[in-house]
């Protein structure tokens, strides 16, 4: 519907101790009904800075908001 929304955004992080950590996230908002959302969104981290053991992580999301 027209308050559905699909959404990509990317952040780069300057790292003290190692490489640089890059971000991505997509997510997509469903309104449901209008009272109702739920947002699904998947992220990849490059290099996470606190996970030094790891080149690569992912990351799944599942959030819901109602209005009252």
């Amino acid at each position: 519907g027209p308050q559905n929304t699909l959404g990509l955004a990317t952040n780069w992080s300057d790292v003290k101790s190692g490489d640089d950590q890059w971000m991505t996230e997509a997510y997509y908002l469903w309104a449901v009904i209008p009272a109702v959302e739920i947002t699904f969104n998947f992220q990849w981290i490059a290099n996470p800075g606190l996970n030094p053991d790891n080149n690569n992580m992912t990351v799944a999301g599942l959030r819901a908001r109602i209005t009252l």
